[in-house]
């Protein structure tokens, strides 16, 4: 069984989403199950990744050099698009 991401990224996740539901008005998915998968993805994802990148998402391992791929980073006009979706 794969281990769970830290306490401290879990509960930053958590605030986050809370926070950005309420500010957006938008909602979290009724079925607290379904938003606690993205958190704890996201949550994962820093601990992994040093960022909160999306958990949907494959992402290669850094290379030789602890560098990541560069098709890990979106161009500009990509990410500004991106930020609108919600998970």
């Amino acid at each position: 069984m794969k281990e769970l991401p830290s306490e401290k990224s879990i509960q930053k996740m958590w605030n986050y989403a809370e926070k950005y539901a309420e500010k957006s008005g938008t909602h979290l998915h009724p079925i607290r199950d379904v938003t606690e998968g993205v958190v704890l993805g996201l949550a994962d994802n820093i601990d992994n990744y040093g960022r909160p990148i999306c958990p949907c998402n494959f992402y290669p391992e850094k290379d030789e050099d602890g560098n990541w791929p560069e098709s890990l980073y979106l161009p500009r006009e990509e990410e500004a698009k991106r930020r609108d979706w919600i998970c």
